[in-house]
């Protein structure tokens, strides 16, 4: 039986007779951020690098931040799972990050919070997002997807992996709650 259901945050999850696919779209107000620098970037501060070699150097830094910006709007990550493999991948701009994860190996996903503070002179702000892990084997953690700013999209991922998978919900989370710590 096919079903999809979309879920808040650019998650979709569908499962069909061959397995599960989760997609989250990346673009979020996060995306402005890397494209309104690449636009200062590349128009206000390319006069500034006129002497020796900066202007290739501000060419090449000029690609990476339309690189990163293109990424965050166009971008999306797939978690294909069926019974014997878990793949990320992420497109249609390629990105690092990504793999492929044996489904008989993983004990369980969940959540790991990430927060950075950033200060500066006259105030400080805190960021938060959210990275899925998975327990494979008795030790061995992967970082499967970071990035991930919202909690409710992070725990629907976890959730629809782990239930999909049938881990067993009180070990799954009794296992990862000693591995997060």
């Amino acid at each position: 039986m096919d079903s999809e259901i979309t879920y808040p945050s650019n998650i979709t999850v569908s499962t069909d007779a061959d397995g599960m696919t989760i997609r989250r779209a990346w673009i979020g107000w996060e995306s402005l951020i890397p494209s309104v620098f690449a636009v200062l970037w590349i128009f206000f501060l390319g006069g500034e690098f006129d002497i020796l070699f900066l202007p290739v150097i501000h060419k090449v830094v000029s690609a990476i931040f339309v690189y990163y910006a293109l990424a965050s709007w166009l971008n999306r990550t797939k978690i294909t799972v069926n019974s014997s493999l878990v793949k990320v991948s992420h497109y249609p701009v390629p990105w690092w990050g990504g793999g492929i994860y044996p489904t008989p190996d993983i004990k369980c996903f969940y959540l790991n919070q990430k927060t950075e503070t950033t200060t500066g002179l006259k105030h400080s702000s805190t960021a938060i997002s959210y990275e899925l892990h998975a327990l494979l084997g008795e030790e061995q953690v992967v970082k499967v997807v970071n990035g991930i700013h919202s909690e409710e999209s992070a725990q629907v991922m976890v959730d629809a992996l782990n239930q999909y998978l049938e881990l067993d919900e009180d070990e799954a989370l009794t296992s990862c709650a000693t591995t997060s710590l």
